[in-house]
């Protein structure tokens, strides 16, 4: 697969990294000759199924080829891989977005999942419902583990390549959301984690899902993040705000009630919640008291 870095909260635009600054002429060289037009084309169905913007979509696959198309230049390759392979589409999935119970256990018990840095994050996300801008932007001054609940304060937002953090436009988004037991020893557990990490690089972090030097995750990488790591786990493939529809799939098939569900998502309107995927596929109707 191609190694690739999604743009940083600085703003960088550059998407393909992979510590090249200290590799030789040669070694980049061979690097590069292993490349295939196989790769290029599953690095586009990966920006697909990460359910990311058509517009960052294309902005990737044409940032791809034209690195491409310089190691040509450079000499490091005889023929670009990128050639006769169409830039990504910025199609997205069209399919109905979220699991099953049965399936968000499948995902959460996998050995990549169990191994991976975020699966805090991927099971909170579950647990909570918490759209990707406020995953990535929530703070640990607004969770209380004590009394099992959060409070949404802000969201990233996200403008041409940079990722900043500001205060939700919707009134109803500036929420509190309680937590269950599980969710609670979760957080407490990636928050030592989390405590150790940033006390070896020495800085002190305020997010409660970042990067191992305490700084946000953007969300376009969350994203990807979250599509490579479900593709491992061998599960229907859903885009990460999936998470969030199989959230509010789940509560609905438990009972809870829609006003109850619609005040914990913070959406706009009830009829919003009212029209989560499995609803709409399976024709049931959520209890309203």
């Amino acid at each position: 697969m191609v190694a690739v870095e999604e743009p940083s909260s600085a703003g960088d635009p550059a998407p393909i990294r992979g510590g090249l600054a200290n590799t030789s002429r040669h070694e980049l060289a061979v690097r590069l000759a292993a490349l295939t037009p196989r790769h290029v084309q599953e690095f586009n169905e990966q920006l697909r199924l990460a359910g990311l913007s058509s517009r960052f979509q294309q902005i990737m696959g044409k940032s791809l080829r034209r690195a491409l198309s310089m190691a040509v230049q450079r000499g490091y390759q005889q023929r670009s891989p990128a050639d006769g392979v169409p830039i990504a589409s910025g199609e997205r999935i069209s399919e109905i977005n979220f699991w099953s119970a049965k399936e968000s256990q499948k995902f959460l018990a996998s050995n990549d999942v169990l191994a991976d840095r975020l699966r805090p994050c991927w099971f909170f996300a579950l647990s909570t419902g918490l759209r990707r801008g406020e995953l990535c932007a929530l703070r640990w001054q607004g969770v209380d583990l004590s009394a099992k609940r959060i409070t949404v304060r802000q969201a990233s937002r996200i403008d041409g390549y940079t990722a900043t953090i500001a205060t939700p436009k919707m009134k109803a988004a500036v929420r509190t959301v309680g937590l269950n037991a599980e969710t609670v020893r979760v957080l407490g557990e990636w928050r030592d984690v989390q405590s150790a990490e940033l006390s070896r690089v020495g800085v002190k972090g305020t997010l409660v899902f970042s990067e191992v030097d305490g700084t946000m995750i953007h969300p376009q990488t969350l994203a990807l993040r979250f599509a490579a790591i479900a593709e491992r786990a061998d599960v229907t493939v859903i885009g990460l705000h999936g998470l969030r529809h199989t959230h509010a799939t789940l509560a609905l098939e438990a009972g809870v009630p829609l006003k109850v569900l619609f005040e914990r998502l913070g959406h706009a309107s009830i009829q919003i919640t009212a029209d989560t995927p499995s609803m709409i596929a399976t024709g049931r109707k959520p209890r309203c008291g």
